[in-house]
């Protein structure tokens, strides 16, 4: 089981509706730690290697996970590989699957092909300061319109950044 934003997510179920996905004949799906980049404790995104023998673009493999799972539980990052790796025994050898540059991965990932909308007053361009620190990007790289949950944030953190921007702008819900 791997939490992801608050969520409890068992690999092997995202791997068998990725199995039902036309030309994929074998996948992997691990979790991996986005920590690093995001300064969330325990923060962890999922990707998913698979072997086809067909070239499949990876937005139609999103679109048919979206039609079946959460957003959750879809991988940030779907990649082809050649073969999924095998220890001793002949299971799936998880340290091996995760690319070298998941975490490079992960960056040009989350902030590829985004629109950016620019903050048009100081209370938007201070929420945009924090919102970059936060997932660990340029000012000029994200967007005031970003969704915060696809960037790493669940229901705890996002708390947390509320209280940080409540702070900063002097603004309060009550």
């Amino acid at each position: 089981m791997i939490n992801i934003r608050g969520y409890r997510v068992e690999p092997s179920e995202v791997e068998n509706v990725l199995l039902k996905v036309d030309g994929i004949s074998y996948t992997a799906v691990l979790g991996f730690d986005t920590s690093k980049i995001t300064g969330i404790d325990n923060d962890m995104e999922l990707y998913a290697g698979y072997v086809s023998d067909k070239t499949i673009d990876e937005n139609n493999i999103i679109n048919e996970l979206k039609s079946i799972l959460p957003d959750y539980m879809i991988p940030l990052i779907i990649k082809k590989i050649d073969s999924i790796p095998l220890n001793d025994r002949g299971k799936i050898d998880r340290k091996n699957v995760l690319p070298d540059n998941v975490l490079e991965l992960y960056k040009r990932t989350v902030n590829k092909n985004k629109r950016i909308v620019k903050p048009t007053n100081k209370t938007e361009e201070d929420i945009l300061d924090l919102v970059s620190k936060q997932i660990g990007v340029k000012k000029h790289e994200t967007s005031i319109d970003v969704n915060l949950l696809s960037t790493g944030f669940n229901s705890l953190s996002l708390a947390s950044f509320v209280y940080k921007i409540e702070s900063k702008t002097h603004y309060s819900r009550i």
